[in-house]
């Protein structure tokens, strides 16, 4: 009776551990990347950011196509880059493309909500080296 009684014991006690792990935050362990509003922070692709001051998590996914012209090449068209971004914000999340145009050093720009980004998908092509898919960085910033 007292052995049975003891396993119960370790068994709630066991299982309620697990469901206050599963119940913390885990923002440390998953948002490594941190940055506050209107300061640039640079997302790997797969990786996500947490813009502290705002509570707004930003997941670079992936770059979709990249056709802007490499350095060293002549092009007639400057071509453009794709990322496929999620946005969280409110518990509400939302799956985002932002195009950067090719053939400039530049900025592009995009909204979500209220918020303004300023972005650059790194890095820029250059003639005769392919980059990875994981090789990708969204330097972006955002702003109100």
């Amino acid at each position: 009776m007292i052995k049975k009684l003891w396993m119960e014991i370790v068994i709630f006690s066991m299982v309620i551990s697990l469901l206050a792990t599963a119940g913390c935050s885990r923002d440390d362990d998953i948002n490594k990347l941190r940055a506050n509003i209107g300061a640039f922070i640079n997302i790997p692709a797969g990786e996500m950011a947490l813009i502290s001051t705002e509570k707004l998590y930003v997941k670079f996914d992936a770059v979709t196509s990249d056709s802007r012209c490499p350095t060293g090449v002549a092009c007639i068209r400057a071509g453009e880059a794709t990322a496929k971004v999620q946005m969280k914000l409110n518990g509400e999340t939302s799956d985002i493309i932002l195009t950067d145009n090719g053939g400039t050093d530049g900025m592009s720009q995009s909204t979500y909500n209220l918020y303004k980004l300023t972005f650059q998908i790194k890095p820029y092509p250059k003639a005769g080296v392919t980059i990875a898919p994981e090789e990708y960085i969204l330097n972006i910033k955002i702003d109100k």
